[in-house]
């Protein structure tokens, strides 16, 4: 039998928080570390992204599932998340630390964009096969003319304007069929999307400094390298590129924990995914759940 095929045959028997608490339980008595788990739906597809995205919301759910924990033990958080505020990751991040001296992030399957960047100012990433960061080069919201907002690289943004210019320039005729389209970049959206870019760049290199990097003689340097080529378009051309836990070791030289080398832990980390991932199947209402190894924190619905 799977490992799914077996946690589903015990949701059969029991409630989907008891199974979720029994594995967490056990990640917690094997690590000695406290742990919490901040796991976002959006990979169903069936949940709205405003919904599933890191928010200022999160920036309480978290605090208020960390208040009973001991801080001297340590802070484990297994993560699941599309990404979301950058600003809201650099306060995550900096509010955990206020608490903890050590903080590290279990990525099961999938901690993207903003979600990378809080992953980045853990001490250290637990990572298997499965695992993914992504790029964080931010992605700028657009109203379209149906008015669905569609998220797009701001690097892309400033290309296209560009282009639009030159075009423009060159041959006026073109210049007045695109005028139109051009009005649509007006200087403080432009603006946005510079500051943005350059934003994105800046926490993740602060982040590393501050926490991940913060023993290395060379920290600076190593900071500024990783969220350089993290935060630039040109890199991976799509923002939903995998970054896979050899990318993060060879190529980023990230301080990386592979579980594949301690497999009871790496089953452990399994069996508790899975038991979150039959909740959503089960619950499809809920949206995130944010809770802590008590059982106390906050499950999100529709």
């Amino acid at each position: 039998m799977t490992l799914w095929g077996s946690i589903r045959s015990e949701f059969q028997n029991s409630q989907h928080k008891n199974i979720r608490l029994k594995y967490m339980r056990q990640y917690v008595k094997y690590t000695g570390r406290n742990l919490i788990i901040y796991v976002s739906d959006f990979i169903s597809g069936q949940k709205p992204s405003h919904l599933t995205m890191l928010d200022n919301h999160d920036k309480t759910l978290f605090a208020d599932t960390m208040r009973d924990l001991d801080e001297s033990r340590g802070l484990d958080i297994l993560i699941e998340s599309p990404g979301g505020l950058g600003t809201v990751a650099e306060s995550i991040a900096d509010m955990l630390r206020l608490r903890f001296k050590s903080v590290r992030f279990v990525i099961p399957n999938m901690a993207k964009s903003a979600a990378t960047i809080l992953c980045l100012s853990g001490d250290e990433i637990l990572m298997n096969e499965q695992s993914e960061l992504g790029p964080i080069d931010p992605q700028i919201p657009q109203r379209m003319p149906n008015g669905e907002i569609r998220y797009s690289p701001a690097f892309l943004i400033i290309k296209q304007f560009e282009s639009l210019l030159q075009t423009s320039i060159a041959d006026p005729d073109a210049g007045a069929i695109l005028a139109p389209y051009l009005q649509m970049y007006f200087p403080s959206f432009l603006q946005v999307c510079f500051n943005a870019i350059e934003f994105s760049k800046k926490v993740a290199e602060e982040l590393l400094k501050k926490y991940m990097f913060s023993d290395l003689s060379d920290k600076v340097k190593r900071a500024s390298e990783v969220s350089k080529h993290l935060s630039d378009f040109k890199n991976f051309l799509d923002h939903g590129r995998s970054l896979n836990i050899e990318y993060a070791k060879e190529v980023l030289k990230l301080k990386v924990y592979d579980l594949r080398k301690d497999q009871q832990l790496d089953k452990i980390v399994n069996k508790l995914y899975l038991s979150i991932r039959e909740t959503f199947n089960r619950q499809p209402v809920f949206v995130k759940i944010c809770e802590n190894h008590f059982g106390h924190g906050t499950v999100i619905h529709l």
